[in-house]
């Protein structure tokens, strides 16, 4: 049968050492298989809190660090870290000073968390860089390829930029492609070449050359 005690004010228990010093408070409900419920809010005031238990929920949406921050100036960092035995400590940290989030995987180096990519100074991919029409990728000798994209019925047509170490470099056609290069500037005074399926190694020309063509033709 349930047993209840009521009382008007406060209560208070408290543990006094015994000689061996220590003065511990044990609450042990159905030998560990029970429930401890708090109908109230709870404060624990002390040096640290420990949870022993297989799963942890918690209802809440928000979980606030720093609390008692509130009304100050921050200062303090604040963050979440796992604890992972032998190995270095990894964490999610807030950094106060420099107003980021930062995490580290080896619980040494601490890399910032991008907010937008302007953000990484030394951008790298691991692979080809897909867009919602064209992969875009690399090869040597440092050129550019889009690959054409799919409409459903047939490619898009592609540019490939090519890097070229010889002025008089011949670039061969790419099927299904434009190849667009840089060399010296000839007749066309642009410098911007071009190859594909029906021109070769033909100079982009001008405006203001284009005028003077027309003009002549």
């Amino acid at each position: 049968m349930p047993s209840y005690d009521r009382i008007t004010g406060d209560y208070f228990l408290e543990t006094l050492r015994d000689n061996s010093g220590s003065a511990n408070f044990t609450i042990t409900v159905d030998e560990g298989r029970g429930q401890v419920l708090i109908n109230g809010n709870l404060v624990v005031a002390g040096v640290f809190s420990r949870v022993e238990s297989v799963q942890t929920l918690i209802y809440d949406n928000f979980i606030t660090l720093n609390a008692d921050a509130q009304g100050i100036w921050p200062y303090e960092d604040a963050g979440i870290e796992v604890a992972r035995g032998l190995l270095p400590n990894v964490s999610l940290t807030w950094n106060e000073q420099i107003d980021w989030w930062q995490f580290t995987n080896d619980g040494y180096t601490y890399w910032k968390m991008l907010r937008f990519i302007k953000d990484d100074p030394d951008p790298h991919l691991g692979g080809h860089l897909y867009t919602d029409c064209y992969e875009i990728r690399s090869s040597d000798p440092c050129n550019i390829i889009l690959t054409p994209g799919w409409t459903g019925a047939e490619a898009n047509a592609a540019i490939q930029i090519t890097h070229t170490y010889s002025p008089t470099a011949n670039v061969a056609y790419v099927e299904g492609a434009t190849v667009l290069y840089g060399m010296d500037v000839g007749n066309g005074q642009s410098g911007l070449y071009i190859t594909d399926k029906k021109a070769r190694k033909e100079e982009l020309i001008t405006k203001r050359r284009a005028l003077v063509y027309s003009l002549v033709l």
